[in-house]
């Protein structure tokens, strides 16, 4: 959780000390602690000892994650995926659907734990891992673990949600992406992050498409073609500039096609008084040059916040 803090705080603060500290605490745990994909829970003096409990697998996986959002190092994410794996073959019990604490029976029996207390549990860190992959991932895994694990937990998070909160904000992050200025679409083939100018007028969206892919323009040529659209919610006076696409051809269509593809920014102006939190959707459809990925939309909520007359 440390590391994932350090990395968060990087990303939105720019701090490079926060980043540093992130990536030296993960290295170290990495090259130090881990072989074949199982960690240990201690070090001294160059000898390790106990073995990782499911919590450190779940919640060094979510470590990594935040470590490949700020650094776009895909090792980090291979890693994060190596420990879910792990995880879910040697501490998951197949009949009830959940994770077991240990992976091995200690002196009486495998225990779980399936609330918050004072920190997170492992039980929440599992799904907000398998959340977050699937969002990054085209593994469909993720998603069939993540879904597997909330079903086994659901009804103790409906009957006592505020000792759920962890597994209640993974849920979250499953449905809607998370919150937040960032979201992965289209298994992670779009990163799409919103900015607000500091006068509250201008709202802008930057999307980094991944390398052999392509979002359909906002005026594609063909109807079946989902456009990439913004809105604004209560802003129907928003004017929205998009970029100029390019001609394309794929390897499913005789004819040009109009895509946006490597990175592009889209912007809103909002001429009317903004006086309450901004709401701001996404739709985009990913294709390659052979195939074409369901569309999705994210939503993106702006807080309000006053500006001063001076």
């Amino acid at each position: 959780m440390m590391i994932a803090a350090f990395a968060e705080a990087a990303d939105a603060l720019g701090e490079q000390k926060y980043k540093d500290a992130a990536l030296a605490a993960a290295r170290f745990i990495w090259e130090n602690m881990q072989q074949n994909g199982k960690i240990s829970r201690t070090w001294f003096e160059g000898k390790v000892s106990l073995d990782g409990s499911q919590e450190d697998y779940a919640f060094l996986a979510n470590g990594f994650i935040a470590l490949f959002d700020l650094t776009g190092d895909k090792a980090w994410l291979q890693r994060a995926e190596t420990l879910v794996a792990t995880m879910v073959e040697a501490f998951r019990d197949e009949q009830a659907g959940d994770y077991y604490m240990t992976a091995s029976a200690g002196t009486f029996s495998r225990a779980k734990v399936r609330t918050d207390a004072g920190r997170p549990s492992g039980a929440a860190g599992g799904p907000a891992a398998f959340a977050r992959l699937s969002r990054r991932t085209g593994t469909p895994d993720h998603r069939v673990d993540g879904a597997a694990l909330r079903a086994a937990l659901s009804g103790l998070v409906v009957s006592s949600p505020a000792s759920n909160a962890y597994f209640l904000m993974a849920g979250d992050n499953f449905i809607r992406g998370g919150a937040g200025d960032r979201r992965f679409l289209a298994r992670g083939v779009v990163d799409a992050r919103v900015s607000m100018d500091k006068t509250g007028k201008r709202l802008s969206v930057t999307l980094h498409i991944a390398d052999g892919w392509h979002i359909n323009s906002s005026k594609p040529l063909e109807d079946f073609f989902i456009p990439t659209a913004l809105a604004i919610d209560g802003h129907d006076d928003a004017s929205i500039s998009y970029p100029s696409h390019r001609l394309a051809k794929l390897g499913f269509h005789d004819t040009d096609v109009a895509v946006y593809d490597n990175e592009i920014e889209i912007d809103a102006a909002l001429p009317g008084k903004t006086g309450s939190d901004i709401v701001a959707k996404l739709t985009v459809q990913a294709c390659s040059d052979t195939i074409c990925l369901e569309p999705e939309t994210a939503e993106f909520r702006i807080p309000f916040r006053p500006v001063s007359a001076n």
